[in-house]
């Protein structure tokens, strides 16, 4: 895992490279409102990194075990406060930093803090689950793989210790073939798009009564 620097538009530096990960990495993604790095590979695992207290350097945080295979994609909540992931084992997995430390949100950062399996969906989809978005305006996770399937849960009992995720809708044969990836609109809540191995770029607007 690289991490770079930006000193000016056309300059980058790299700032530090990770290693910790047996295979291959998929997927990286910054938590919201906190200095941490996650990263998700082909050995099966979820690594966490965050600065080192000198601010020289950067360091492995936590490990987070809970897939039997691949795990292709993650998402944060808007709050930063969960993670889903999804993986060749079929599942969606959430992880919870206030399940943690007793529903406390504010304690899952830094080299100390704790993420915790809160629950998981043994079959999310048929097949692979390639794609994971959360959406930034509406309470669901849209999931996407190689059934061709676009799905969509919601987390239960949120502010709960252990919060769990429910399935809102399910939309088959969403592409040709396999989905590749599942992205939200920054800006537009109800407005998402898809892509896939037919070639194709589709969007998708969810109803208020969905």
């Amino acid at each position: 895992v690289w991490i770079w620097g930006v000193t000016n538009p056309d300059d980058f530096d790299c700032a530090a490279v990770l290693h910790g990960h047996s295979g291959d990495v998929k997927t990286v993604a910054w938590r919201p409102g906190g200095k941490e790095l996650f990263s998700c590979s082909y050995d099966n695992t979820i690594r966490r990194w965050v600065e080192a207290e000198d601010g020289d350097d950067w360091e492995p945080a936590q490990t987070l075990n809970g897939h039997a295979g691949t795990v292709w994609d993650m998402s944060f909540s808007p709050d930063g406060t969960l993670l889903t992931s999804g993986g060749s084992d079929r599942a969606l997995v959430l992880w919870s930093c206030r399940a943690a430390h007793g529903g406390d949100p504010n304690t899952g950062g830094g080299a100390k803090g704790k993420w915790v399996k809160a629950c998981q969906v043994a079959d999310a989809h048929d097949r692979y689950v390639y794609s994971v978005h959360w959406s930034p305006g509406l309470d669901l996770i849209a999931t996407a793989g190689a059934d061709d399937a676009l799905c969509f849960y919601s987390v239960c009992d949120r502010a709960s210790p252990t919060p769990s995720l429910s399935l809102r809708a399910r939309v088959p044969r969403a592409h040709e073939t396999d989905i590749n990836c599942v992205r939200w609109h920054p800006k537009q809540p109800d407005l998402l798009a898809t892509c896939g191995d037919d070639g194709m770029i589709r969007f998708w607007r969810v109803s208020a009564t969905s």
